[in-house]
């Protein structure tokens, strides 16, 4: 800046200072000159404010520290928003991919599912970052009746009733069993349980590339 005549009149260049050797610094080392950091107005013969003042030095810390803050408020804004713009958009696909699959159920069963997973999603989300204030009116996408049904859900118990355990013992135990008196054996069993497994597998899929399909 010296040279290109930029600088106030009178600076005078620091004394440059060698990077190698940056983290082996002698208490004599150039790094503690102020020699250019200065103007006519400072005072040469009393310890700078900086550097002697205590309160000055704890007001230095402190005016850093709420700079460093202001940066993270700003950095979660931006992350909430993120979240909300994610979110509205896999709303928005669910719901057309609901509305456009309405004549098959197996396919409407996931979606559902998927639809359910991401108010309880909302639910937590919102729950968290409430106290985050945006700098734009967003919304989420489900409506106010679907989050109460929702936040109804999880606050109520879910009992399971012992009696329906043993029922569906006795007719899992029955179910061995044809009605002509074939015994099934375990490895039958265990096939047709495969079958059932790869058949909801196929149709997790199929929901799957069904929403990634209304992404594009």
């Amino acid at each position: 800046m010296i040279n290109t005549g930029k600088a106030p009149y009178g600076a005078i260049a620091p004394t440059p200072i060698v990077t190698d050797a940056l983290f082996q610094l002698d208490v004599d080392d150039d790094i503690w000159q102020d020699i250019g950091l200065t103007d006519e107005n400072d005072d040469t013969i009393n310890i700078p404010l900086w550097l002697g003042n205590e309160s000055i030095r704890v007001g230095i810390k402190a005016l850093l520290e709420h700079d460093r803050c202001e940066e993270e408020e700003r950095r979660l804004i931006y992350e909430r928003e993120s979240m909300q713009d994610w979110f509205e958009e896999e709303w928005k696909i669910v719901q057309l991919a609901i509305s456009s699959s309405q004549h098959e159920p197996e396919v409407i069963y996931q979606l559902l599912e998927k639809e359910s997973e991401l108010l309880h999603l909302c639910i937590t989300w919102q729950s968290q970052i409430k106290r985050i204030t945006s700098t734009r009116n967003m919304q989420w996408g489900p409506s106010t009746d679907q989050l109460k049904s929702a936040k109804a859900y999880d606050s109520q118990e879910q009992i399971i009733n012992d009696s329906s355990d043993e029922a569906m013992d006795t007719n899992e135990e029955d179910s061995d069993s044809s009605d002509d008196g074939f015994e099934f054996s375990e490895l039958d069993i265990e096939e047709e349980r495969g079958e059932l497994e790869d058949a909801e597998f196929l149709d997790n899929v199929e929901a799957t590339g069904r929403m990634e399909s209304f992404r594009f």
